[in-house]
């Protein structure tokens, strides 16, 4: 039988079991702080400043560094203030000339943060199809090989 969700179900008599309480689901990713945030995966700083560009939610398009990226997201830093907040939908563009490889991701903006002059935001991909994990080893494979 099913209860509504914040109920409690009666135990019919003294012999059973205690009563079961339920409650509402909690969005968990929209009451944490940024730094509490579960990961999908693990992320890599990457040993340089990597170039990117991000196309902002008002098909603004402006170029940001790549701090650190795994298959589920990255964070991007730009000098001065971004129009960002959590949920938006941006999208992250990466390349690498060597291995002629451009990654176009969706992402959705997890968190922001304002700090001596700079601007990071914490972006979450969209796009968790096998093509893009592959995409982003590479690129990742690349980063960290001696003079790549």
């Amino acid at each position: 039988m099913d209860q509504p969700q914040g109920t409690t179900t009666q135990a019919a008599s003294d012999g059973d079991p205690p009563p079961i309480t339920t409650a509402a689901p909690v969005d968990l990713l929209a009451a944490a702080e940024p730094s509490s945030l579960p990961r999908i995966t693990n992320r890599k700083g990457l040993p340089v400043e990597s170039p990117g560009r991000m196309v902002l939610p008002n098909k603004q398009s402006v170029f940001v560094t790549l701090s650190d990226i795994s298959r589920g997201g990255c964070c991007v830093v730009r000098k001065g203030q971004l129009a960002l907040k959590p949920d938006d939908r941006v999208c992250i563009e990466m390349w690498r000339e060597d291995i002629q490889t451009k990654a176009s991701l969706p992402a959705t903006v997890r968190w922001i943060r304002h700090v001596d002059g700079e601007t990071k935001a914490g972006l979450r991909f969209q796009d968790t199809s096998v093509r893009t994990h592959r995409m982003i080893d590479q690129y990742l494979q690349r980063s960290f090989r001696p003079g790549g």
